[in-house]
């Protein structure tokens, strides 16, 4: 439900602010005041397209915002999580759209940034606008099947459809990968075996380039390792004056003076532990100098072996691979080759089950359009009988039902076959000859938009219980009509208001005095500035604008008591 608008800069409108209310809102004024303005800003605040020079003249932006409440409105929750835009179901949530007149316009939904696809998609859940603009459900071919399938409570049996036909499109996708031409079959089996024999021939083992990195590090730094050991060895042990001679004397040189101080005691123990420390040292130099053995064709297997697993690796792994990835892609090849051996038992299968879903979705689909042609019928009388009341008396309305034959079809009729989508096998449009003698048209192909609207009302009006969009607008409905069928489009608006919120345009009095809320919007010369303006209206002030609704500029002591008549529901 549309709570709040507010509108800055936009064409004649400096800033105005209004706080709709649930229920049966009107906007009344004289013609040109600006009351379109105010519903076109509605229609930019639902993702239609605003142009720069909407800009109010002399200054460099103009700001739309709206707060909607959508407390039970679900698909547009949904839209929200899936879009991740933060937002409290308890709380109102705000679309602004900011027009520059340097082209850098700007979306936001709860102050997160959108591009304005995604206002169009949100709005589309929030309001319908009947009337001269574009933001109309009717003209939505789609959507009719939607109208229909709502008024005659067949929801279930369309998901039904639909849930069968996305098994049925699975299906013919995994055929089709089953079903590759034998060339390719062929190419792919080779490619396969190919790899397989690869890395089976490569025998690799997980960790082996590892230890073999390790080993190659060794023998290539081969000679810097020996002469280290060779002077480590040498400097501790075989020069004249090697460190372990020099230990060995220092600690015979402590001993004989221990007994005269016992800390020196403690200082030759500390020796003794480091010169043992030594002497395990030059045990294991003196080891790994006796089972060092340089093989120069020892490291050409090692850097060969490498090569060969690195190769392997860009073929088979990721950019950072292992020996573990490419014998994953060996395990996996070895599947899919199993899967290919084994696809022609898998593709017999696979057709039998689309044999089989094909033949339900006939069923389904034949039993649907069956209903659906019931069910249209009572819709058209429906629609005429509404619109009887609406001053479209001689209107002839039609649901227009027809199949699409199609060679490879679906759904058999009569030993025709017929395309079957996820919606049936019915192609569904509503048709409309508003006039006698005129043939029945595509109702997208009615000029008048009062017609459109007092069609769209006639439809509300039926489907009221079950359509989920809160909020309607209608604007140009009372086009061409007055009196009584004035007065019978009020009480269907009010009606409607009773369960849905309800924003109209009139300039009718006897639609405006069933109004729950009205605002007047004026247009006038302030300095030398046109200004447009909006007000609500309430006790006498209302009176006055129903009286001037009725009689013009000029109101009369008898137009002011008509007006206070029409107000007494």
């Amino acid at each position: 439900m549309l709570e709040y608008l507010r509108v800055r800069n936009y064409t004649l409108i400096e800033d105005i602010r209004i706080n709709f209310s649930k229920g049966f809102n009107i906007l009344s004024g004289e013609t040109g005041a600006g009351k379109s303005i105010i519903i076109g800003a509605i229609g930019g605040i639902l993702g239609e397209r605003l142009e720069s020079n909407s800009i109010r003249t002399g200054e460099d932006k103009a700001i739309i915002e709206a707060t909607f409440d959508i407390k039970s409105n679900y698909d547009a929750a949904r839209i929200l999580e899936d879009s991740g835009i933060d937002f409290d179901i308890r709380e109102g949530v705000i679309i602004r759209r900011e027009l520059s007149s340097d082209g850098r316009n700007k979306n936001y939904i709860n102050a997160t940034p959108v591009p304005l696809a995604k206002v169009k998609e949100f709005g589309n859940t929030l309001v319908d606008i009947h009337g001269q603009h574009e933001h109309q459900t009717l003209l939505k071919i789609n959507r009719h099947i939607e109208f229909l399938d709502k008024f005659g409570h067949l929801e279930k049996e369309g998901e039904e459809i639909a849930t069968e036909f996305k098994v049925y499109l699975d299906l013919k996708n995994k055929l089709e990968k089953l079903q590759m031409n034998e060339q390719e079959k062929k190419r792919l089996v080779d490619l396969l075996n190919f790899s397989i024999n690869e890395i089976e021939t490569a025998d690799l083992k997980k960790g082996e380039d590892v230890e073999l990195e390790k080993e190659y590090l060794v023998l290539s730094n081969q000679e810097k390792i020996s002469d280290a050991i060779e002077k480590g060895y040498f400097n501790l042990y075989d020069k004249e004056d090697s460190v372990y001679t020099q230990m060995q004397n220092t600690i015979t040189s402590l001993s004989e003076v221990e007994k005269f101080d016992p800390e020196i005691v403690n200082l030759k123990q500390v020796l003794e532990e480091s010169f043992y420390q030594i002497e395990d040292v030059m045990t294991n130099l003196r080891e790994y100098k006796l089972k060092f053995d340089f093989s120069p064709q020892r490291l050409d297997e090692i850097i060969e072996r490498i090569d060969l697993m690195n190769r392997l690796k860009k073929k088979y792994a990721a950019e950072a691979g292992s020996i573990e990835e490419i014998l994953s892609y060996k395990e996996k090849s070895i599947q899919d080759l199993n899967t290919i051996e084994q696809s022609e038992e898998e593709i017999e299968k696979t057709k039998k089950l689309i044999k089989d879903i094909q033949a339900k979705l006939s069923s389904l689909a034949v039993h649907l359009s069956g209903r659906r042609r019931v069910v249209a019928k009572l819709l058209e009388e429906k629609v005429e009988e509404q619109l009887k009341d609406l001053d479209m008396a001689k209107t002839i309305f039609k649901v227009d039902i027809k199949y699409q034959e199609e060679e490879k079809g679906i759904a058999l009729v009569e030993g025709k076959r017929y395309k079957v989508t996820e919606k049936g096998m019915d192609n569904i449009e509503f048709l409309i000859a508003p006039n006698v003698g005129e043939s029945l048209k595509p109702l997208r192909k009615i000029a008048s938009g009062g017609e459109m609207s007092r069609i769209m009302l006639a439809l509300k009006t039926i489907l009221n219980e079950v359509d989920k969009i809160e909020t309607m607008i209608f604007d140009e409905i009372d086009a061409g009509i007055g009196g009584k069928t004035s007065d019978m489009v009020g009480r269907k608006l009010k009606f409607l208001g009773g369960h849905n919120q309800v924003i109209c345009i009139t300039h009718q009095p006897q639609i405006a005095r069933y109004a729950d809320v009205h605002f007047v919007v004026n247009k006038s010369v302030e300095g030398e500035r046109t200004v447009t303006r909006l007000k609500q209206v309430k006790g006498e002030e209302r009176v006055s604008e129903i009286a001037r609704m009725l009689g013009g500029e000029k109101i009369t002591h008898t137009t002011l008591q008509h007006a206070k008549e029409l107000l007494v529901k």
